[in-house]
């Protein structure tokens, strides 16, 4: 048994004693009362003898005090040295991961990089065919090369908003001063793959429309 075992079957012994000690006194008085001096004596004896197993539970419940103080702050340093192997072992992980986060940003970028060298070079193939069109009818096509190019916002809404459907700045990674705007798009590859279907229709038509120049 541990210290705390020991302290409550001390107690409960000690409970025992003390219900024999209630009992010893009502058989002294009724003794007494009897003018039975003999029992009032043999009474008296075991009172005694009774009452000292009272006094030494409370001794050794005192020296088992100390004892469980003691186990109780040999408990506590073990779970504190559990506590910071823990948080060291978590904490030497956290650095290469915020490395690889680095690495998922840098690779990002160069992905978005090579995005728009591919969207340039779509943009200049459709700048190719617009202005062979009639003048009249290039006007109307013009607008064919910018949203080729994807200069305007739709890449950059079209990832703030797979962002924000990751929690990256309000849980994973709170940013107090960036709120992205809900705009409840589709997946960003369904989303890019939707324009570049209608930008295809549409250059197909200004390619018919420079052919019509040649005739």
């Amino acid at each position: 048994m541990n210290a705390q075992q020991k302290i409550e079957a001390i107690a409960k012994e000690k409970a025992g004693h003390e219900q024999t000690l209630e009992t010893l006194q009502a058989a002294l008085d009724a003794a007494a009362d009897a003018r039975n001096l003999a029992e009032v004596k043999r009474v008296q004896t075991e009172t005694a003898a009774v009452q000292e197993l009272v006094a030494s539970c409370d001794r050794r419940a005192e020296k088992l005090q100390v004892d469980l103080i003691a186990e109780q702050k040999a408990a506590q340093r073990k779970a504190n040295d559990a506590a910071l192997a823990k948080f060291k072992a978590a904490a030497k992980r956290l650095p290469p991961r915020a490395h690889k986060i680095g690495q998922i940003v840098a690779t990002l970028a160069a992905e978005l990089e090579a995005f728009h060298a591919d969207a340039r070079e779509a943009s200049d193939g459709a700048y190719d065919l617009v202005t062979q069109a009639e003048r009249a009818r290039s006007h109307d096509y013009l607008h064919l090369c910018t949203y080729a190019a994807f200069t305007d916002n739709v890449l950059g809404h079209c990832l703030g908003d797979e962002l924000r459907k990751a929690d990256i700045f309000t849980r994973l990674a709170p940013h107090g001063s960036l709120r992205l705007e809900r705009l409840d798009l589709p997946p960003i590859g369904e989303c890019i793959e939707s324009r570049v279907e209608n930008l295809t229709k549409r250059v197909e038509h200004a390619f018919t429309a420079a052919n019509e120049t040649l005739e």
